[in-house]
């Protein structure tokens, strides 16, 4: 009995130790697992936090990523314009190279063809004068006189000739007037004839191609060249009313149609007015038109050293409506015909611009 009671005592003593080492495992393991959930718990949120930092990092590269692939297209661009534009100006280099070789080879030949004239010219003279000694050796001398008498008229004929055409060209310029001379005579018959005056319209539209060219950049006597700033012996054959030089070409703008047009559109009776614009607008055609008009402005531009490859007359009008009468009367054909350009004064600017 004694044992069976101390058998009880010791195993209860067991069982309470076996409880209490069991509490304890199971209170430390508690701690542990709580240690352990917290650092889970710490490392997720770092996890997470890390996470969201890296996509906010590969955001923003990428976004960077973009930004420079942008900034290299749009250089690759502007690196295309810029070869397209150099490529263009080496295309103009050239072909302006082309124009001076081409006007180089025509001064040439014309030099040659000068030198030839002159020696044939001298040649002449020199045939003509023995032909004249041979004539008034063998003649007797009232011949002589009659052949001096003869030369004399001649020459004084042609002197006259010559000062009428002088007179008329100065009486012409300075009225602005038109004339449709074919040859020498006619030009200096048309002195006699009643000159036209020039009106502020025509005065309005020269002063402003002048001064858009003017604040553009261009120079007069170099760029352009107006009669008003001309001295009067060069005044009176710049028969134009503006002359542009662009790009090598002589641009001969005349504006003295805008009288014509002008009165036209102002007129109530259409018909009557259209059978007077007809006969002014061929009598100014012909006028610009006339080679003589491109020569005496062609005089000027060479003494002041302007150098051009090629000559343009422009016929200058005011406006739209202006451009509409000239198609309505159906002029254009004939002013295309005769190699002239019809210009308004917006369409002149835009060359200068």
């Amino acid at each position: 009995m004694f044992y069976i009671i101390i058998s009880n005592i010791g195993l209860a003593i067991m069982t309470i130790v076996m409880f209490v080492r069991y509490s304890h495992f199971r209170i430390s393991s508690n701690l542990k697992i709580k240690d352990l959930e917290k650092n889970v718990k710490t490392q997720m949120e770092s996890k997470i936090e890390l996470e969201t930092k890296l996509r906010a990092e590969a955001k923003t590269e990428n976004e960077q990523v973009k930004n420079l692939l942008r900034e290299m297209e749009q250089l690759r661009k502007e690196r295309q314009s810029e070869i397209k534009l150099r490529l263009e100006a080496e295309k103009q280099i050239e072909l302006s190279l082309q124009k001076i070789q081409d006007t180089q080879k025509r001064m040439n030949d014309w030099k040659l063809l000068q030198d030839a004239a002159a020696r044939e010219s001298k040649e002449a003279i020199v045939k003509i004068g023995d032909e004249i000694f041979t004539k008034i050796s063998r003649n007797y001398k009232d011949e002589v006189a009659q052949s001096k008498n003869t030369i004399d008229l001649a020459t004084k004929n042609i002197t006259e000739k010559l000062e009428n055409v002088s007179n008329a060209l100065a009486k012409l310029k300075k009225s602005d007037g038109i004339f449709a001379a074919q040859d020498v005579s006619d030009i200096a018959a048309e002195a006699s004839k009643p000159a036209i005056v020039n009106d502020d319209t025509i005065k309005k539209a020269v002063n402003d191609v002048a001064s858009l060219a003017e604040v553009s950049g261009f120079k007069i006597g170099e760029n352009y060249i107006i009669s008003s700033r001309l001295d009067q012996d060069k005044a009176k054959f710049m028969l134009c009313d503006i002359a542009l030089l662009i790009n090598k070409t002589l641009y001969l703008i005349d504006f003295k149609a805008i009288r014509y047009l002008k009165h036209y559109d102002e007129a109530k009776d259409k018909t009557k007015a259209l059978t007077s614009l007809k006969p002014n607008l061929d009598k100014y055609l012909s006028y610009i038109s006339n080679p003589k008009y491109q020569a005496a402005v062609k005089k000027i531009v060479t003494e002041l050293k302007i150098n051009f490859a090629e000559m343009q007359v422009v016929f200058g009008v005011r406006n739209q409506d202006d451009m509409k009468i000239i198609k309505d009367v159906q002029y254009n054909d004939k002013i295309s015909k005769l190699g002239l350009k019809l210009l308004d004064i917006n369409a002149v600017n835009d060359l200068i611009l």
